[in-house]
């Protein structure tokens, strides 16, 4: 207190303004650490689980779009339909199956990437979760397109699996069996994902509301403490100052010139307050020496 009693009224006011900007400071530095922490969050919606969702229902469709092409495929060649419109379906085929391999592609690099990325248990275990469900996709879709590709050298030759003319009945309830595996694969790789998607939106929420109660809180934390500091400089500075008023008031209204100022203080008004009461000790001494 005696530090702060010593200080000039400048440099009091000047603490003041310090001590309000400091608390404006640490309350803008907890804001970007908070906002940092929401970013990362965000990053993992924007980086990770938006682009899965993309790649996973592309794959989907195109899951979709190549069995039907393969089942039109077999409809005409049992049909007897001509081979432009048969090497047509091969073609469409091959290219479905090159988008779906890209898509897949993108998935795996995507979930390679996240590993660099600081997620919490639950994302990792949500992560982990769908890199299980990819690997088994992707077992499966080779296993699918090992069929798929017997089943074409079969049609170019115009025969089938088992010897007679085209697929068998058997023959199509496997390559069934199979496509409905690789969809319960692609159904579980989409639960996945949205699983990732909700926790990584729940965690924004979360640091949201807690990052708002944290900010509150160290606002009227800082605000009161600003106030308060704030509060004991400025009263020192007005204490003095009163007393001095005082002082020179009582003199004025009682014509008591031997009123004395005592301040402890080293500040303008201190000095002040000092001087004068010399000056009046030094003119109380020359009376008297004259009397």
């Amino acid at each position: 207190m005696q530090f702060i009693k010593n200080l000039p009224i400048g440099k009091k006011i000047f603490s003041v303004v310090v001590i309000l900007g400091l608390t404006q400071l640490l309350i803008s530095a907890f804001s970007i650490f908070k906002m940092n922490d929401i970013s990362s969050e965000f990053s993992v919606i924007y980086q990770m689980s938006l682009p899965l969702e993309k790649n996973v229902a592309e794959a989907r469709q195109l899951q979709l779009k190549k069995a039907s092409e393969l089942q039109t495929l077999m409809i005409d060649a049992k049909s007897g339909a001509r081979r432009k419109v048969i090497k047509e379906h091969f073609a469409n085929i091959e290219a479905i199956t090159l988008q779906t391999n890209q898509a897949m592609q993108d998935i795996v690099a995507i979930l390679n990437a996240s590993k660099d990325k600081a997620l919490d248990a639950d994302l990792q275990a949500d992560v982990a979760s769908l890199e299980e469900n990819t690997a088994k996709v992707v077992e499966q879709q080779a296993n699918y397109q090992k069929y798929v590709d017997s089943a074409i050298q079969i049609i170019k030759r115009g025969g089938s699996m088992s010897g007679g003319g085209y697929l068998s009945k058997d023959e199509q309830a496997q390559l069934v069996a199979i496509e409905a595996k690789l969809f319960e694969s692609l159904q579980a790789m989409q639960a996945s994902i949205d699983n990732i998607t909700n926790r990584s939106v729940t965690n924004v929420k979360d640091l949201q509301s807690s990052s708002l109660l944290s900010l509150i809180a160290m606002a009227v934390v800082s605000l009161v403490v600003g106030i308060f500091i704030s509060k004991i400089i400025i009263s020192n500075i007005v204490t003095h100052i009163k007393a001095v008023m005082s002082v020179l008031t009582t003199m004025a209204q009682e014509h008591d010139l031997t009123k004395r100022m005592h301040f402890t203080s080293k500040d303008e008004i201190g000095e002040r307050g000092q001087a004068l009461t010399r000056i009046e000790k030094k003119r109380h001494t020359q009376e008297e020496g004259t009397t």
